[in-house]
């Protein structure tokens, strides 16, 4: 409504005193009135309604002004109404949400959540459409725009709160994104408000109902267990506690394989404490271990963390050769390498192949332009590298070596070369370093760019002693220690609830089962050597198999923020409307189109009785 356009009115009072002014009929006085009796005769048969044409003209005009006087004004006309309207309804199912509730009766906080959500979607007017979605890590769609109230309600009893940390400003502004131009279009936010995000979008259409109270809880934040160097059975132990109670605690924490104990010892918090405790492991056993705190609080799930001990950490190596003795025979005595040999290259294959490799090795065979990775290059020159060949020099010996750690704790001063390649190096080229020369020719290179590490020989190992010194097992040792993916044990076997896996195999696997902490064996097809496995909403031990060997994959909630169950998120004030109030909404309906249409007829018809006139008079 715009009051101040009602002054437009003032036009009224303009149109009275135009009309008022207008010019007046002269009297004529003449000697005889036989001329005019008979026109006067039929002008009086049509006075009365010529008259009230004349009149009707004038208000006419004054209607038409007052027609556009509150047009300008932009009335509406407000009214309650039960049409129908799009709602998304997200519910957080984040770790938190698994917390008791002591301020309902109900077991957990998503109970109550559940309950409400029940209520909001029973409360829909007939024409109205909801969705439903999740917030965890990631937003998940659970349904499209349903109206069928009873497929609602099935696929609520079906969502369950996961072992993730929420994102719920991702999820909010997907909600928001999936009713933009909509002007009644609503979301509904459940959730405990245990987060820090920010979540005011300063918009009317959100509406948060919050569940949950205070909550009691000790957590696990961290849990590593990583091998002591140089040894195979002693490891250091890291667990990390935090106290989010206002009381002072001693936790019993336990680490252990299946039933048998590893360690046991007692930790003490203070209130609103954490602490990071640092353990020796001895321990000839391998696999899955689990850490455990007996502690009686409202999150459970946070009390229990998991990691490998003596994870499978085997080197995968694809060799392309004609046949190396030499070559063949260090890799074969080298522990927890296994080596698929291939005697020629087929190109339309190879990079399909080759990723589900660690490393990749070309002896003597041209290899294609490389992507990233991992390879180590004898007697061969790839294109697209920061150096090439230029032909070939006779019987070579050792005159230079770098200080590279490949190289630093090598014999070399025996090596005779009988041919080696003649190399041409670019200029400045980045990450690239040389590991040993000769007065005519670099003989060995090391380069590490981004992503791909690559070690260079230039001489064939069948044209050198190089393979009878006791330097070359340990160069290709070390070679392949430099070249191994440089993910961490910690990182291969453990990530975060929700944090996708990459998991590369073999070219020959074609499907991957990954068997969950439920039992529960999930199939995924193998393409191009690579699977995403994403379905880590679930904290514990995952196993699947590579090369015919078993692997383990802990997941972990251990985050500091979703373990504080206390409700801290900032609300932005909205109204709180009850759930079985929002089946209607007030309609705002603006009257101005109707108004200007009829001021339009009215303008028409004015025009139509003026023309009538003016025809009259002619």
């Amino acid at each position: 409504m715009q009051p101040w356009a009602l002054l437009a009115l003032s036009s009224i009072p303009a149109i009275l005193v135009l009309h008022a002014l207008r010019p007046r009929r002269r009297k004529v006085v003449i000697s005889t009135t036989s001329v005019w009796r008979d026109a006067l005769r039929e002008r009086q048969r049509g006075l009365g309604f010529q008259k009230l044409l004349k009149d009707l003209s004038l208000l006419l005009l004054l209607l038409l002004a007052l027609l556009i006087s509150v047009s300008l004004a932009d009335p509406r006309w407000s009214m309650q109404t039960s049409a129908g309207r799009d709602v998304v309804l997200v519910l957080d199912v984040s770790a938190s949400m698994q917390a008791l509730s002591h301020a309902t009766s109900t077991r957990s906080r998503f109970d109550a959540l559940k309950r409400q959500a029940a209520q909001i979607i029973d409360s829909l007017a007939d024409d109205s459409r909801l969705l439903l979605m999740t917030s965890g890590r990631a937003p998940l769609l659970r349904t499209g725009f349903e109206t069928d109230r009873q497929h609602l309600h099935l696929q609520l009893d079906t969502i369950r709160p996961t072992d993730e940390s929420g994102r719920p400003r991702v999820a909010l502004e997907l909600a928001l994104s999936l009713i933009r131009n909509r002007e009644q279009g609503r979301v509904y936010f459940l959730t405990d408000g245990a987060f820090d995000a920010n979540i005011d979008f300063h918009t009317d259409q959100i509406e948060y109902r919050v569940v949950g109270d205070r909550g009691r809880n000790v957590a696990i934040t961290r849990f590593d267990i990583r091998p002591e160097v140089g040894t195979e059975d002693r490891y250091q132990v890291l667990l990390a506690l935090r106290n989010y109670t206002d009381e002072r605690l001693n936790v019993p924490a336990t680490v252990s394989i299946g039933v048998t104990h590893l360690l046991q010892r007692s930790i003490e918090l203070a209130p609103g404490a954490k602490k990071t405790v640092v353990m020796p492991l001895r321990s000839s056993r391998r696999g899955p271990a689990q850490a455990n705190i007996d502690i009686d609080d409202d999150l459970p799930s946070d009390n229990q963390a998991f990691a490998v001990i003596g994870a499978d950490e085997r080197l995968h190596v694809l060799l392309y050769s004609e046949g190396n003795f030499y070559l063949e025979s260090v890799l074969g005595a080298l522990p927890n390498v296994t080596v698929t040999r291939l005697h020629t290259l087929q190109t339309d294959e190879y990079r399909r192949r080759a990723s589900g490799y660690d490393i990749v090795i070309f002896d003597r065979i041209t290899p294609p332009r490389l992507d990233a990775g991992r390879y180590l290059l004898i007697d061969t020159v790839a294109p697209g590298l920061p150096f090439r060949g230029d032909g070939s020099v006779p019987r070579q010996s050792i005159t230079g070596r770098g200080a590279n750690a490949l190289v630093r704790q090598l014999d070399l001063s025996s090596v005779r070369i009988d041919k080696a390649q003649r190399i041409v190096l670019e200029r400045n080229a980045p990450g690239l370093q040389r590991l040993f020369w000769s007065s005519d020719t670099e003989l060995a290179l090391a380069w590490l760019h981004q992503d791909t590490r690559l070690v260079f020989v230039g001489f064939s190992l069948l044209d050198s002693n190089f393979p009878l010194q006791t330097a070359f097992p340990l160069f290709v040792s070390e070679s392949l220690a430099w070249l191994r993916p440089r993910e961490s044990r910690h990182a291969n076997t453990q990530i975060q609830t929700g944090e996708p896996l990459p998991i590369s195999l073999p070219a020959d696997q074609l499907d991957l089962t990954v068997r969950t902490p439920s039992g529960e064996g999930l199939i995924y097809t193998v393409t191009n050597g690579r699977v995403l496995f994403d379905a880590t909403s679930q904290a514990g031990i995952y196993r699947y198999e590579r090369a015919l060997t078993h692997r383990y994959v802990a997941v972990n909630l251990t985050d500091e923020h979703e373990s504080d169950i206390s409700p801290r998120a900032r609300i932005p004030a909205a109204a709180q409307r009850p759930a079985e109030q929002a089946s209607g909404h007030h309609a705002a309906i603006a009257l101005w189109p109707y108004l200007m249409s009829l001021a339009l007829v009215l303008l028409l018809l004015e025009w139509g009785v003026w023309c009538w006139r003016d025809r009259a008079r002619a």
